[in-house]
């Protein structure tokens, strides 16, 4: 009796735990992983405006914003494919939110890229007030979107053990 009755705690416990372990917490880390390369592009671009003088210099910050808008790019579609086998309640909406804002924010930087090119006093000043009235604060909301869900999921996956302690 005790075998069969393990056999069906243990049937029960192993979708909790794939779900967990397979899609929970990869989705957690894709979305901080979005904050990660969002901040490394601004990083990248405010850098570019900084130091990019030189021909050279400038080509590095450039392609470092472009991979991290790449890579960011790589983490919302892994986010998507997760969102299959998960129910994501209020976060569905945040992280289309955020997706919207990655898309916004490449477009303003490669306007701030585009304005760099052709320097003058008019396009360096159009540049800067770009970056910091619609970038960093586009970017900051971003950022406090995608805090609000990974302490969401990161509670979801809490309980999500707490069921799976309770199975085993």
């Amino acid at each position: 009796f005790s075998a069969l009755t393990a056999h069906y705690r243990i049937q029960d416990a192993n979708p909790l735990s794939d779900r967990v372990v397979a899609d929970r917490l990869p989705l957690i880390l894709n979305v901080r992983d979005v904050h990660s390369h969002i901040t490394g592009s601004l990083r990248a671009i405010e850098s570019d405006m900084l130091f990019g003088m030189h021909d050279s210099s400038s080509a590095t910050y450039r392609a470092e914003r472009a991979e991290q808008m790449a890579a960011a790019d790589r983490s919302l579609a892994a986010i998507v494919a997760a969102e299959k086998n998960l129910d994501l309640k209020q976060d569905k909406q945040r992280l289309d939110q955020v997706a919207e804002a990655v898309v916004q924010i490449r477009s303003l930087q490669e306007r701030v890229v585009r304005l760099s090119e052709s320097p003058s006093a008019e396009n360096t000043a159009e540049a800067y007030v770009l970056l910091q009235k619609e970038i960093l604060p586009k970017s900051d909301d971003a950022i406090a979107t995608i805090q609000q869900v990974v302490d969401s999921q990161s509670m979801q996956a809490q309980a999500e053990f707490e069921e799976l302690h309770k199975a085993n």
